[in-house]
């Protein structure tokens, strides 16, 4: 079977060179896997945002949440009383409750590179996984202008800095805002 598997591809192979050739390679709107263009989008965003973040190494907003994700173990449900300076709404706490778990290990917490990943993650994953969110929203128009959207926002600067440098977690709201558009 695996030699007819391997046949049957090198023929799909002759035949997509053949057209090739011939100028008549085309990608045919009925044949073109938009499922799989998002997840590629999305997971290229998400690659290219877990990268920067790791290589850019801050202290100025990230040390705050490091702090609160730490202090959250200390009674997760009394935050607010207890966490120093907590401004942020409650929903964020849950992924801050698993960062400052993550942070107390001293191969993550003692190594700048991964401390920034733990502190990072989360804001990376939703601002990537905003781009399924623009698309699903978009595609009810167009597909194709939801791809658009959708790579535009994983190529856009403003959003890449904002996660991938900053730690920001407006990224979570943004996601929380593009599912609530396209729940309406």
């Amino acid at each position: 079977t695996e030699d007819m598997q391997d046949s049957n591809h090198s023929n799909l192979f002759a035949e997509l060179f053949q057209k090739y050739q011939n100028h008549d390679f085309r990608i045919r709107r009925d044949n073109f896997s938009y499922a799989r263009a998002i997840g590629y989008i999305t997971f290229f965003a998400f690659i290219l945002r877990l990268i920067l973040g790791v290589s850019y190494l801050n202290s100025y907003d990230t040390e705050w949440n490091i702090m609160w994700g730490v202090q959250l173990s200390d009674g997760f449900f009394s935050a607010h009383t207890h966490v120093k300076a907590l401004d942020y709404p409650p929903l964020y706490l849950y992924p801050l409750y698993f960062v400052g778990k993550l942070i107390k290990s001293p191969a993550i917490g003692g190594y700048p590179p991964f401390r920034m990943l733990a502190i990072k993650f989360f804001p990376c994953l939703c601002d990537s996984l905003t781009c399924v969110a623009l698309y699903s929203i978009a595609r009810k128009k167009n597909k194709m202008i939801g791809l658009l959207a959708a790579a535009l926002w994983a190529v856009n600067p403003a959003t890449i800095f904002n996660c991938a440098c900053w730690g920001q977690t407006d990224c979570v709201l943004m996601l929380l805002a593009a599912l609530l558009m396209f729940a309406l």
